[in-house]
């Protein structure tokens, strides 16, 4: 099954209870269904290969799929879109009425929910958390690496940063 640029099939390790995907129903047409690791039992979810020799291979099926980190998912997690940037060069150039429009954003957006900020590198599924306050340099980075699926963020700001979500 082919996923375009906006969904990838998770690796085995990324799923979680509570983790939301997608799955593939057979019909005409075919559509894809929203669903929730509901146990930590996955075997329902996953190929089994097994081998002459007795061990077992388990990958995940291609009719499964999870969409992209994207803006919207950010903000369901209560983060609010800065138009300006946290500290952009141009915060004086734009006005802070101008609406988003992605193509004016090919590389960065940045968010804020209380003493954080968050920079989400969407071309390369990286996003970096900052937390504001007084310190020598007035912000110490939290968190700083991939993040491909709304799952992720949720699991990160809960169990990693402490962060309440909506």
């Amino acid at each position: 099954m082919e996923n375009n640029k906006e969904y990838y099939t998770p690796e085995i390790d990324e799923l979680f209870v509570g983790y939301e995907y997608e799955v593939i129903m057979e019909g005409n047409p075919k559509t894809w269904v929203k669903m929730i690791v509901n146990s930590p039992r996955l075997d329902y979810l996953l190929n089994v290969k097994n081998f002459a020799n007795g061990s077992v291979e388990y990958s995940i099926p291609e009719c499964i799929r999870t969409k992209y980190l994207d803006k919207q998912d950010i903000e369901q997690q209560g983060w609010e879109f800065n138009l300006l940037g946290k500290d952009d060069w141009f915060k004086g150039q734009i006005h802070k009425d101008t609406p988003y429009e992605e193509l004016h954003y090919p590389f960065e957006l940045w968010f804020r929910l209380d003493k954080y900020w968050l920079g989400f590198y969407k071309a390369i599924h990286k996003i970096v958390i900052l937390e504001k306050g007084d310190f020598p340099n007035g912000q110490t980075i939290r968190f700083n690496g991939l993040c491909k699926s709304k799952n992720e963020l949720s699991k990160l700001m809960k169990d990693y940063l402490n962060i309440k979500t909506k």
